[in-house]
């Protein structure tokens, strides 16, 4: 994706990350900032129990070296989290900034599930709610320094960790890519490339 189709969605008053393409790659940095940048979808997207979603990612710097959960607020930061946005068609959340206003009115924003750059392999890193956020997902995922591939099934990691129902229905309204290292007054830096969402 290119860097003209993501826009800046800072979180209250915390400084952004910057976001700059290098190599066919997005880099996205922080300095004690919290925030990320939205790519919207022309048409919202069904998901079912086999949508996946793929990308690539290498993080040159973790904001903290080892992750523990359940996650605190104070230790909330991660150096990139891929975040889908999505809708149940009636359910609407509230979010700082004006990440909301920019949606379909007809598509509120139901939940965000997040992909988290993790720095160790553990067993215990799974999918939890958010500190922040009752309809927020965090899914704690492998990473290094190294460009490695990954993947998830963003319906089956979210019932993972919330109810939702017996069959529900979402849609994908767009992808939101997020760094934060400003709990821990640190800084950060990931690349994140190929990101596809495919329905099998």
């Amino acid at each position: 994706m290119l860097l003209s189709q993501w826009n800046a969605h800072p979180i209250f008053f915390k400084g952004n990350p910057t976001l700059k393409e290098n190599n066919k790659q997005l880099v996205i940095e922080t300095q004690n900032a919290s925030g990320g940048y939205v790519h919207l979808f022309s048409e919202p997207i069904p998901i079912g129990a086999n949508t996946r979603l793929d990308w690539k990612w290498a993080i040159a710097k973790f904001p903290q070296e080892v992750m523990q959960l359940p996650l605190k607020k104070s230790t909330d930061d991660f150096a990139v989290r891929i975040g889908l946005l999505l809708s149940d068609g009636t359910s609407r959340i509230s979010l700082p900034g004006g990440l909301q206003k920019s949606l379909p009115r007809d598509e509120p924003l139901s939940y965000v599930l997040f992909y988290c750059a993790t720095p160790q392999v553990d067993p215990k890193m799974v999918c939890e709610l958010s500190p922040y956020h009752k309809s927020f997902v965090n899914c704690m995922k492998r990473a290094s320094p190294k460009t490695e591939r990954n993947s998830g099934f963003p319906l089956r990691d979210l019932i993972s960790a919330k109810n939702l129902g017996p069959k529900p229905s979402l849609k994908v309204l767009g992808l939101w890519l997020f760094a934060d290292s400003d709990n821990l007054e640190t800084r950060s830096e990931a690349s994140v490339s190929e990101l596809v969402l495919s329905n099998n």
